[in-house]
């Protein structure tokens, strides 16, 4: 398994499904977490207790052979849902993935079972280790529900999509980085040299 050397430790990437949940599925990684959330995904946390972690329910079978479950399940203060999911080696079927994964939190929101939707939203980020889009050059895309002309029919749903290689790529050469650039550069990082530039920022 692949490791980072920092400061004289032998350290998981923070793109691994392990240690992305030792860092922010924890109640000790809720603060970090609740700063990821407001950087990232521009949500309306400030503190840790502005989130709850959800216990991660192993889904339906996908394919017929193998189940599968979020890394990451997240409320907010805000009644909002949050799904947050990496995915390491390329794969085809990552669009309708995304929309399973996505229906199953729409569908697990409390409201929804009681059959009275209410104002929650639901927001599925999957952060990728590959490039899903190379005709685009920007590495965060936001999908809501709209028609042709653009015009937006609601937004209580919500597929987004953090490529990692595009933030290396993007980052190369700054000297000063945004806060959403710093948490997609610190998942994308592949050694020590990369934590101790963000230490920096």
């Amino acid at each position: 398994m692949e490791k980072i050397f920092y400061q004289g430790k032998e350290l998981l990437p923070p793109r691994q499904h392990l240690a992305l949940k030792a860092i922010f599925g924890t109640e000790k990684g809720k603060g970090l977490l609740a700063a990821f959330l407001r950087d990232v995904l521009s949500m309306d946390v400030e503190k840790a207790e502005d989130v709850t972690l959800l216990n991660n329910e192993i889904f339906e079978e996908y394919d017929g052979n193998k189940q599968i479950a979020p890394d990451l399940r997240v409320r907010t203060s805000n009644n909002d849902y949050i799904n947050i999911e990496i995915h390491l080696a390329e794969r085809e079927d990552i669009i309708p993935r995304s929309m399973y994964y996505h229906a199953n939190l729409v569908a697990s929101q409390e409201s929804w079972k009681k059959g009275n939707p209410d104002r929650s939203r639901a927001i599925s980020l999957f952060i990728l280790d590959f490039i899903l889009f190379p005709e685009e050059e920007v590495w965060y895309n936001e999908y809501k529900f709209g028609c042709e002309d653009g015009e937006e029919l609601t937004d209580l749903s919500m597929i987004s999509f953090l490529e990692l290689p595009k933030v290396r790529k993007a980052c190369q050469g700054k000297e000063a980085l945004s806060a959403s650039e710093c948490w997609g550069l610190f998942l994308s990082a592949r050694d020590g040299e990369v934590m101790e530039m963000l230490k920096k920022q």
